[in-house]
């Protein structure tokens, strides 16, 4: 089954990387890294089933999809501050980083932009921004 992708308003906009559509798989991190670095749900799945085998944590555990992220060339940066160190939120980041392809975590959440647009099951855009990867 192909991704599903409906427009909403904003920065956001409804995308589903999930092959079975599931919204209940709790497979945000499979779903952001994927879109995000255009393999498929299942090779991302896999990539992070190593890694967890390997360090005794699960695929969507943050120490696993750190290492993941990192071992695939993309070295985590620091969560971004404005200039007056208050937090970005995700549409403020979109709107900052409105060019390239960014991996995003959110409280209890990742997530993915790309030029500018947030794509995701939810709209997290009100969400403060913590670390992020930017995929090339």
């Amino acid at each position: 089954m192909a991704a599903a992708y409906r427009e909403s308003k904003g920065c956001f906009i409804f995308h589903n990387e999930n092959p079975k559509g599931s919204l209940r798989a709790a497979d945000c991190v499979i779903r952001a890294i994927a879109k995000a670095t255009g393999k498929t749900w299942e090779e991302t799945y896999q990539g992070l089933c190593l890694i967890g085998l390997n360090i005794k944590d699960v695929p969507n555990a943050t120490p696993t999809y750190k290492r993941y992220l990192n071992e695939q060339g993309y070295p985590m940066q620091k969560q971004p501050r404005k200039s007056d160190n208050t937090k970005y939120t995700a549409e403020q980041f979109a709107k900052k980083y409105n060019k390239g392809t960014y991996i995003i975590s959110l409280a209890n959440h990742l997530s993915v932009v790309i030029d500018g647009k947030i794509y995701d099951t939810w709209n997290c855009s009100h969400k403060c921004v913590g670390n992020y990867w930017e995929v090339r």
